[in-house]
Order: structure tokens, then sequence, then C-alpha cells
């Protein structure tokens, strides 16, 4: 892998879905369609959101540093492709998952920005 100097200036932006934990004392997820959401790499840092203004009142976004995340890996997708994306592993080893046809760019961009990321493929296990 090459040194790129400019990585770390770069906030790349990637449109899909995701499932979250929900937020509260409740232990459910919260899913967002791929057309609403989006994944933000900046230096440092994600963040999962929804795309639409009217769905953040529903859905907070998820804001992550390198330090709160153990790893990024690609999802092994079902057989329609709908949990095709990239996991990414929590510091306290709960999932959050991004949902994409591409995965590769997006683990790249994390990659550049100092995530841990394993090209190796996990299960999805609360989708």
């Amino acid at each position: 892998m090459r040194f790129d100097p400019f990585a770390l200036l770069r906030r790349e932006r990637f449109l899909g879905g995701f499932n979250i934990p929900s937020p509260g004392p409740f232990k459910g997820r919260t899913s967002v369609p791929r057309a609403w959401g989006e994944l933000e790499v900046e230096p440092g840092a994600l963040r999962l959101g929804p795309r639409v203004d009217a769905l953040a009142l529903l859905v907070p976004e998820t804001r992550l540093v390198v330090d709160d995340v153990l790893v990024v890996c690609p999802t092994l997708a079902d057989l329609l492709g709908t949990t095709a994306g990239v996991a990414i592993v929590r510091d306290d080893a709960v999932p959050l998952y991004f949902w994409t046809r591409t995965p590769e760019p997006v683990l790249t961009a994390l990659a550049a920005q100092g995530f841990r990321v394993s090209r190796r493929p996990v299960e999805v296990r609360a989708a």
C-alpha cells in the first residue's frame, strides 16, 4: 500500500443503507434502506446517518472514531445480495452494518483513515 499524503485531508461519502443498534434501553436495531442512508469517512472518524432530512428526526446519526472500532470487514452476501456490505465492529463487539454492493471502495477509504480493516468476510448476525 502506497502512502497518500492527501488521504488525511479527504472526506469521502458512500451511499447505502445501514443497520445499527437502537439507542436507548431497548435491545433492538434500527435499519435504513439503501436509498436513504450514507457513510461518511473523514480523518480518523466515520459517520453513519440518513441522507433524508425527515428521517434524521427518527434515526440519529452514529459517529465513531478509530479508537471506537475493533475491525472493519466485508459481509457475506445472502442469495439476493441484501446483506452485501461492510461490518463495522465496535470496541464492545457490537456490529454495525453498512449495506453496499461494492464494499471494496469503502474498505479502502476506511483503511486510509487509520481503521483496522480485514478482508475476511463475516456473516451478518443481526440484520
